[in-house]
């Protein structure tokens, strides 16, 4: 007896998911990451654009000496806030041996909240990573650069985040 109850309210559940309960029309939903443009200063080469690493899509740009740009892009549904995924990749990357924390501090950049990151993974690179959601879409700016001149490529890499313009109607 108590076995139909128990089917009348996965029943109703089903109409309910069914009938786009928590949200809306599924067909509203993206189906992959904004499109994008950004502003690459030096002329850096790109290397990379929209290729499937993992879970994410991702574009890079090499300066010819050695520091590189990523931009990694996946659905916002996908993954948790700019903050959530900032701290975990925090957590796992602590871990190494010689891994030293510059900065991680949350920050207005232009017009977006932004999660700011740098850290250095070894006596020869540091990274700067900025994470923020535009468009249903999260962002991971990421730089790699050896440890001299981390200032004027953390700059350099915060300027190229702020001109990068998610296309949120296609």
């Amino acid at each position: 007896m108590k076995r139909f109850p128990l089917i009348g309210a996965v029943l109703l559940l089903g109409l309910a998911l069914s009938a786009g309960g928590c949200g809306g029309d599924s067909d509203d939903e993206p189906t992959q990451p904004a499109s994008y443009d950004i502003t690459i200063h030096n002329g850096w080469p790109q290397i990379a654009d929209e290729k499937r690493v993992g879970r994410y899509l991702e574009s890079a740009w090499r300066d010819p000496v050695g520091p590189i740009i990523r931009v990694n892009s996946r659905l916002s549904a996908e993954t948790g806030s700019p903050l959530a995924n900032a701290e975990l990749a925090r957590v796992q990357t602590s871990q190494l041996p010689d891994y030293r924390e510059r900065l991680f501090k949350k920050i207005k950049l232009g017009n977006r909240q932004t999660v700011q990151w740098g850290f250095d993974i070894s006596k020869e690179e540091s990274r700067f990573e900025i994470f923020f959601e535009e468009c249903d879409t999260a962002f991971i700016v990421r730089g790699s650069m050896g440890t001299i001149g981390y200032e004027a490529f953390a700059y350099a890499f915060r300027e190229m985040t702020e001109s990068l313009k998610a296309h949120c109607d296609e």
